[in-house]
């Protein structure tokens, strides 16, 4: 990404002022077709995510089959309280409500 960064302004700075002094004004029409050709590139390849929740973003790159972060979060947090030795303190018979008691290690 830095690279690309370094490109442009490494265009901006050396090679935007050769073109304007070789070809004056005719350099914006060069100008404004790039900014075409970067228009199409968005609107043809870059995946609409608006409306979506952000927790199912994933579903667009990864497939149906995508582990929502939701859930990995709460397998994760499982996970850590077993290995803590608190997994007695979580509450799992209410599915969605879960409660964690406060303990002293």
């Amino acid at each position: 990404m830095f690279l690309m960064v370094d490109i442009a302004l490494f265009f901006n700075q050396y090679v935007n002022p050769i073109a304007l002094n070789d070809i004056e004004w005719k350099y914006y029409i060069v100008y404004c077709v790039w900014l075409a050709v970067e228009l199409c590139v968005v609107y043809f390849f870059y995946i609409e995510t608006r409306y979506t929740p952000l927790e199912e973003i994933c579903k667009h790159f990864d497939g149906e089959d995508a582990i929502l972060g939701g859930d990995v979060a709460t397998e994760k947090s499982r996970e850590l309280a077993a290995e803590m030795g608190g997994l007695d303190t979580v509450d799992l018979g209410v599915k969605g409500h879960e409660s964690v008691e406060q303990r002293e290690l």
